[in-house]
């Protein structure tokens, strides 16, 4: 990720899309780049020639404002819960 995210990179990219998009696809980098046996590794020349989805930042900004922001805000919600949760088990000791 740290290389797409050169400033030297032409497009402009929002983080947080890019972010989310390397990880839904890791797997099928590590099918198509990875070597090794017993520890996986992929080169930085492998990865700087593997073909990456350029979407436009307005396209990016959107599924981010639409989808991640909501995501983000029940995260928050979820961990506020699990708070409230483990307060309550500890008073039971």
């Amino acid at each position: 990720l740290s290389f797409w995210l050169n400033p030297n990179v032409v497009h402009p990219i929002n983080y947080e899309f890019y972010a989310l998009y390397f990880n839904a696809i890791r797997k099928r980098i590590v099918v198509d780049l990875a070597e090794g046996t017993s520890k996986l590794t992929i080169s930085k020349e492998a990865f700087e020639e593997y073909y990456v989805d350029y979407i436009p930042k307005a396209m990016q900004d959107a599924f981010v404002k639409k989808n991640l922001e909501k995501l983000n805000k029940l995260k928050k919600q979820l961990l506020v819960e699990i708070k409230k949760t483990e307060t309550n088990l500890l008073k039971l000791l």
